[in-house]
Parts: structure tokens; C-alpha cells; sequence
């Protein structure tokens, strides 16, 4: 009997839970009351499908169509919610307008360089930089299926130094966390082009740049030394989001908040919530001011607004 029941749940596994799971998709997007979404989730979804090997094209809440895996956390949720890290989506567009130039270091599959492509318009400009080849294709596959003419697609690591580094590949429950950095777990993929943000944008005339996300999972200090020169130039309206991982930069929260400060900068805490039923909610949380030091993972802007909000 055990064998049998052991048979039984790998057939269901393998053929009845891919029928189920576009089924279950529209329940817990479309259904009008948050609390039922919640239900099907927590009872349906999570205990039985979440993380399930099933391949998708789906179409983001601001209309981006995207190709992914559900095995991978953020491709999950932009497959069942439409939105990844609802917060930052929803600062992303108010600040962005026609004409501005978005900097996507740390690209991923694609997720915010879409979204930036949206608000910039025809006569603005995204520059995506992904340093793995593996997700780089996949990027370069979502920008195509879009048909996106504003967005430049970067193979590089942002870095320090120009030169070249290594990459290590996450695994496949979340390839974001494909760093620069070696990790346990994490395989060698190969040794990629390295390059300055100040020669990168430099390179490209990139004088308007209104916003530039950094999201390099331990890397970001290397990435911030080699903005110096842009910080100092760049425009009052420049704002800066990074997500600060104190026990893995190799330098302190403080020295990157320092950096910053030099520039003329001051920080705010973007709330980031990566629980599935904060991405069902509709409510969004300004960013804050900080006004103490950081011990924890944190989302920062990075703007010369001096405020208790942005």
C-alpha cells in the first residue's frame, strides 16, 4: 500500500497539479474579497503547489508579459500575484516619468526593467545590468517578448574596478540571490566583464538618470565605490534604492549610509515585505526616514530630499 500511495501522489505531482495550477492562478489574484485570496493560498497553493516545476507566460499588473518557473520564489510570485516587492513597484511609479533614464543593476529576468520601460516612455531610456549569462538570457527572452526598444541589456557586473569577476549561481528556488560573492550552495558559472557605474553610464551619456536600483545580494559596496564620480555629479533628483545586507558587504551599512552622505544623500527605509499576502494587499508604505544605524536587511532610498517621508 505504501508504494502504491507513494505512486499515486508522484502521478499527481507530475500530471494533475499542472492542470490545477492555471485554475487556481485566477482565485488568487482576481477574487474580490483579500480574505478568500488569503484562504486559497494559505489552504490550496502553499501546502500544495507553490513551489511546483511549472512554466508560464504571465502578464504583470502593468501589462508586461514575462516567461518563467515557478520553482524560483520571484517568478512564482509575479506568476500568481502579477507584482514582485509591491512597495518598490508603487514608489517606482511615482517617481519615474516620460523621458527619465533607470539604472537596473542586478537585472534579474527582468521584472523592474519592464516596469521602468512602461514609465519611461519612448523618449526615456532603461539600462539593465545582469551579470550571469543564465538569467541574462532570460532577460534578454522577456525584454524581447515585449518588444522593448528603450531598455539597453548589459551582460557586466557593476563593480569597483573595470576588469573581470567571477559569478556563482544560485539555486533554482531563488536564482536572485546569484551573487559575485561564493556562497555554500551556489555553483562557480563562469567569469564575466566587470565595469565602473561611473565608465558604464559615462559610456552612454546617461546624464538624466533619475533612479538606479541596486539589488547585487553582497556586492553592494563594491558597486557603490564605483559610482563615486557619478554621486558627485549627478543630478538633484537622483534617487538611489539598495538593498543593504550588513552581514554580507564586507563593509558596514554605515560606511555605504557614509558614502552617500558625502554626496549629499540621506536615507529612507522601504518597507519590503516578501510574505505572499503582503504582495494580495493594496496598500502601499511611504518610505521613512532613518535616523539610526542598520542591523538587519534593509531596503534604502537614497534621495537629497530632506524629509520625514518621501
Amino acid at each position: 500500500m505504501g508504494a502504491m500511495a507513494a505512486t499515486l501522489k508522484r502521478a499527481a505531482k507530475q500530471w494533475v497539479r499542472p492542470l490545477l495550477i492555471p485554475v487556481v492562478r485566477p482565485w488568487v489574484r482576481y477574487l474580490p474579497y483579500q480574505a478568500v485570496r488569503h484562504t486559497v493560498w494559505n489552504r490550496i497553493v502553499e501546502p500544495y503547489m507553490q513551489c511546483a516545476n511549472y512554466s508560464f507566460s504571465g502578464t504583470t499588473q502593468f501589462r508586461a508579459v514575462i516567461c518563467g518557473n515557478t520553482e524560483d520564489v520571484i517568478q512564482r510570485y509575479i506568476f500568481y500575484f502579477g507584482v514582485w516587492e509591491p512597495n518598490l513597484t508603487h514608489f517606482l511609479s511615482t517617481r519615474l516619468r516620460e523621458g527619465d533614464v533607470f539604472v537596473d543593476v542586478g537585472a534579474n529576468i527582468g521584472y523592474f526593467a519592464l516596469c521602468a520601460s512602461k514609465l519611461v516612455g519612448n523618449t526615456g531610456k532603461v539600462i539593465a545590468i545582469e551579470a550571469s549569462p543564465t538569467i541574462f538570457n532570460q532577460l534578454l527572452g522577456n525584454l524581447q517578448r515585449n518588444r522593448t526598444t528603450n531598455v539597453e541589456a548589459l551582460n557586466t557586473a557593476a563593480s569597483e574596478h573595470a576588469g573581470n569577476t567571477s559569478v556563482f549561481l544560485a539555486p533554482k528556488a531563488n536564482i536572485g540571490e546569484t551573487s559575485t560573492i561564493p556562497r555554500e550552495g551556489f555553483r562557480y558559472e563562469c567569469d564575466v566583464p566587470a565595469d565602473t557605474l561611473d565608465n558604464l553610464l559615462a559610456a552612454r551619456a546617461a546624464t538624466n538618470v533619475r533612479m538606479i536600483k541596486i539589488d547585487v545580494e553582497g556586492g553592494e559596496w563594491s558597486v557603490v565605490a564605483g559610482m563615486r564620480g557619478f554621486l558627485r555629479t549627478a543630478p538633484t533628483h537622483l534617487e538611489v534604492m539598495i538593498e543593504l545586507r550588513p552581514e554580507s558587504l564586507g563593509h558596514t551599512a554605515d560606511e555605504i549610509l557614509g558614502e552617500f552622505r558625502k554626496a549629499g544623500f540621506l536615507p529612507y527605509r522601504l518597507d519590503n515585505d516578501y510574505s505572499a499576502l503582503s504582495h494580495m494587499s493594496r496598500d502601499f508604505l511611504r518610505p521613512a526616514r532613518i535616523r539610526s544605524s542598520l542591523t538587519a536587511q534593509t531596503d534604502v532610498i537614497f534621495s537629497r530630499i530632506d524629509a520625514d517621508f518621501l
